[in-house]
């Protein structure tokens, strides 16, 4: 856990709502569609919110994951309109994500809106 404490040091941070955050933690989705794009790269927080996506829990509803928590990182490798993974939305910005890492116990914090810097 002392790991997971130093590197929230400066990290950047992402809310999303589940069924999304514990997909993107399981390296299931690898890109995460935002109507804004960022010049950021690098580690990310993703912080699960405290509201589900109803659409998301409809297409998966045996995905379960607490709320109101950051659930671990991913590397955010880059911004993109182009992406051909099948979690590309058209007309949104794809943040193209990769290496999963799980915390062992979820950090409980309130969210935020935009790309913001836990603690």
């Amino acid at each position: 856990m002392e790991d997971v404490v130093s590197e929230r040091a400066s990290l950047k941070a992402l809310t999303v709502r589940q069924p999304w955050a514990a997909l993107l933690l399981a390296g299931i989705k690898d890109v995460e569609n935002r109507p804004w794009r960022t010049h950021y790269r690098g580690p990310l927080a993703i912080h699960a919110g405290a509201r589900v996506d109803r659409v998301g829990i409809e297409l998966f509803p045996d995905v379960h994951g607490p709320r109101g928590v950051v659930l671990g990182t991913v590397e955010l490798i880059d911004v993109v309109r182009d992406s051909d993974s099948p979690w590309a939305v058209g007309g949104a910005w794809h943040w193209v994500l990769s290496d999963p890492r799980p915390w062992p116990t979820p950090y409980p914090t309130v969210g935020r809106l935009g790309l913001w810097t836990l603690f």
